[in-house]
């Protein structure tokens, strides 16, 4: 695995807190599949479910299990956490915020991905986020590429510590997650768009190859076509994910979608589509007469 940031054991030091791991079983699959197996030190977000669910689910590890599972620093899917809380606590909190007050609702908030934990970062009030990060000393995620990074945490007093001989931390009272609003649902099916996108189309078209250098800058890229385009006033979903479908397909990343006739006319639908299309082609041509 990849390293883990600047000073992320001298955090573990300082704050005399055993790390645990929040982990993506969708991502790591065959991480799940072994917690699957044998949940010895971790607890599933899908107790109730069967195993092979439960093994593409999330997962909460001890640091002693990760560490017997290879889990020795940063990887997508892999998040290291530094709670105030004890370990079942912190479970309790994480369960609340991804699958809400229903334990059988069948729709679930991704959290252990980084990339939909930094979506809902972007949409969440600040009270949301605030109630969130309630038990976070410190959180380490993996970007795209695996490299480790710091989660902004924002400032906010220390939980409570009840008086007792093991000075284990009192159970917060508990933070319900404030429902997304329907502007906000908008604005993390946005955020999220180009991920989607991607894992969708991954395997079915031809990539431009200055894309392949990494998942982060290729996400970078591809999310600067889609910026423009709303900016332009495209809010359609098919719309979007055409012009994203375009920008990975595109012969040569120094054509942006801001150069494209058919966003220039404002074209929509099957138009817009056929029309990305048509430019790939005359591109492809271009490039062919050159040689």
């Amino acid at each position: 695995m990849n390293p883990f940031p600047d000073n992320w054991k001298a955090a573990v030091r300082a704050h005399n807190k055993m790390p645990i791991v929040l982990l993506d079983g969708a991502i790591r699959v065959k991480l799940g599949a072994r917690l699957a197996k044998d949940s010895m030190g971790a607890l599933s977000f899908f107790p109730d479910e069967s195993a092979q669910v439960q093994a593409v689910g999330p997962w909460l590890v001890s640091e002693d299990r990760a560490l017997a599972l290879g889990i020795d620093g940063c990887e997508r899917g892999v998040n290291w956490l530094l709670s105030a809380l004890t370990f079942e606590q912190t479970y309790e909190h994480l369960l609340t915020w991804m699958r809400g007050p229903d334990p059988d609702a069948r729709e679930w908030s991704r959290l252990a991905d980084a990339r939909a934990l930094l979506a809902f970062a972007k949409v969440w009030t600040a009270p949301q986020w605030e109630a969130f990060c309630l038990p976070w000393l410190e959180w380490c995620y993996a970007n795209r590429s695996g490299v480790g990074h710091w989660l902004t945490l924002p400032k906010k007093p220390p939980v409570p510590i009840v008086s007792n001989p093991y000075n284990r931390p009192a159970p917060p009272d508990p933070v319900l997650p404030i429902p997304l609003t329907a502007e906000q649902e908008k604005a993390l099916s946005l955020a999220t768009l180009v991920d989607q996108t991607v894992h969708a189309l991954r395997a079915t078209i031809v990539w431009n190859q200055d894309l392949r250098r990494g998942r982060e800058y290729s996400h970078r890229i591809l999310q600067e076509n889609l910026d423009y385009a709303v900016g332009q006033g495209y809010e359609c979903e098919r719309d979007l994910t055409a012009i994203i479908s375009w920008a990975m397909r595109r012969p040569s990343l120094t054509l942006g979608i801001r150069d494209v006739q058919a966003i220039e006319k404002k074209l929509t639908g099957e138009e817009l589509a056929l029309a990305l299309d048509q430019e790939i082609e005359n591109a492809l041509y271009e490039r062919s007469r050159k040689r």
